[in-house]
């Protein structure tokens, strides 16, 4: 979905009082809520990507895989009560285009994604496979069996390429799917 949908579908969501918007605490962007309308819609909308999950994610196609909406999905399943006291900088970068890099900057409570190289030494680079860590995301396949496969190399501090696999979650829908 590209940027313009996604802000017009957010703002007609806003307008029908279903969601509410803030700014993000660093002061960039907003973050959306549920307001209390939407909260009476959760279930539904819970029911919604459980189906989906099921039905949408069987079949990954390498041309419906999009790097950008990846990170920000994996940046929203960052496991934050298991990240370091410390500012940790994760810089990604995908084979399919090895020249395109994105940085997690992950300082408890918050995490950022970057698009432009935010300054921080960087404590560990991930080089994926873009499907392994879409279905490391979906809870498809654990970051440990991706890595020993060759679809996810990481490089780096030894104590976070060690911890990395545990600060990454997996969509609460992979759970709602299996039962």
């Amino acid at each position: 979905m590209s940027r313009n949908l996604l802000t017009q579908r957010l703002d007609t969501l806003q307008h029908a009082g279903i969601i509410d918007r803030k700014p993000a605490p660093n002061g960039r962007g907003y973050e959306y809520f549920l307001t209390v309308a939407g909260q009476e819609f959760r279930s539904a909308i819970d029911a919604l990507g459980a189906w989906g999950y099921k039905w949408s994610t069987r079949d990954l196609r390498d041309e419906s895989l999009d790097p950008d909406h990846l990170m920000w999905v994996l940046r929203r399943l960052i496991r934050i009560e298991n990240l370091p006291e410390r500012r940790v900088a994760v810089c990604f970068r995908f084979r399919q285009d090895p020249r395109r890099r994105y940085w997690l900057v992950l300082n408890r409570p918050e995490v950022d994604l970057c698009l432009f190289d935010p300054g921080f030494e960087v404590d560990v680079e991930v080089l994926a496979d873009m499907r392994a860590l879409a279905q490391i995301c979906l809870g498809q396949l654990s970051f440990r069996d991706a890595a020993r496969e060759g679809k996810v190399c990481v490089s780096g501090s030894r104590r976070y390429c060690r911890e990395l696999p545990g600060w990454m979650g997996v969509t609460h829908f992979a759970a709602a799917a299996s039962n």
